[in-house]
């Protein structure tokens, strides 16, 4: 977003209107950044039935940012009633569609045992795709299953090539684990 003089405010109120505009014909990028204005309240009201709306738009037309999106509405319970198994399914469609978000997601889930049963080797390949697509935040959660000395697949040699990718691909928090 530029500033022109008239203030950021007046900047997001043209964007949400160009947005409108292009996404009642169908340009999905622009519904999913009308989702995330609402998802955010981005100098509107947050609304996270609209930001839903918006988010379902372009996540049914292919935009697979938009899925995980509405995974983390499902997943949180933001506007819409708390369902791991609809987080679920979004964040997978968003991996089927290699969205690295949707892996790493999906691996939460896994790893945690959010609607789904808990399995660590399951959370480890979503990990390890997310890190494959660069996502520091999977290089990390994979080195920690890696780093588990309780965990089936323990081994400090690639937990630390891991946290070393991680803070190559810019996640901080791991680069003092990376030495």
């Amino acid at each position: 977003m530029y500033f022109n003089g008239q203030g950021v405010q007046q900047n997001y109120i043209k964007a949400k209107a160009l947005f409108e505009q292009a996404c009642n014909y169908n340009h999905m990028i622009s519904c999913y950044n009308l989702g995330i204005m609402y998802d955010k309240g981005l100098k509107i009201k947050k609304d996270y039935n609209k930001a839903k709306k918006y988010f379902e738009k372009s996540c049914n037309n292919n935009l697979p940012q938009a899925c995980v999106n509405l995974g983390v509405l499902y997943k949180n319970g933001d506007g819409v009633k708390q369902d791991y198994n609809k987080a679920y399914f979004f964040y997978k469609k968003a991996c089927d569609r290699g969205l690295n978000e949707g892996c790493y997601n999906l691996g939460i889930l896994y790893n945690d045992g959010l609607g789904v049963k808990r399995d660590y080797l399951i959370a480890l390949e979503n990990y390890l795709k997310a890190c494959q697509n660069k996502l520091g935040e999977g290089c990390y959660n994979a080195a920690s299953i890696y780093d588990d000395n309780t965990s089936e697949v323990f081994d400090k040699k690639k937990a630390k090539l891991f946290y070393n990718k991680a803070c190559i691909y810019g996640f901080k928090q791991s680069c003092f684990n990376s030495k």
